[in-house]
């Protein structure tokens, strides 16, 4: 994935005709870019805001952990699946369910796909 985000970096540097060492935040900024890792964790996220909402095949749905009642103190939509491993721990599901719990309960109680993309490229965007 690095080799991948250099060469966006890379390609940032030729666009903009800046220099070797510039932010490449600033760079992302100043095109209207994002850096692949954070598209990658948005597209994560709206895949659980799918599965969550029905909008996937069944099979998919069944994947996700049991809902905890959001009313309680602990804001957290879904359970966090325990990991052994780091390599399952950065795999999809565990990986997204803990994304997808930390964004806060204004966004993962969007109403419609469209809105949560939204919200979720405007986190994106502030930083």
């Amino acid at each position: 994935m690095e080799k991948i985000e250099r060469v966006q970096y890379q390609a940032a540097l030729a666009i903009t005709g800046c220099w070797q060492g510039s932010s490449k935040s600033k760079l992302y900024k100043q095109l209207g870019w994002e850096s692949l890792s954070e598209r990658r964790w948005a597209h994560r996220l709206c895949q659980i805001f799918k599965m969550t909402h029905g909008l996937t095949p069944s099979y998919l749905t069944k994947l996700l952990p049991t809902e905890r009642n959001i009313q309680l103190r602990n804001q957290s939509r879904y359970h966090e699946i325990r990991c052994n491993t780091n390599q399952y721990k950065n795999s999809f599901l565990p990986d997204a369910i803990k994304s997808y719990n930390s964004t806060g309960i204004d966004i993962s109680s969007s109403v419609s796909l469209s809105i949560f993309k939204s919200k979720i490229f405007k986190l994106i965007t502030l930083f």
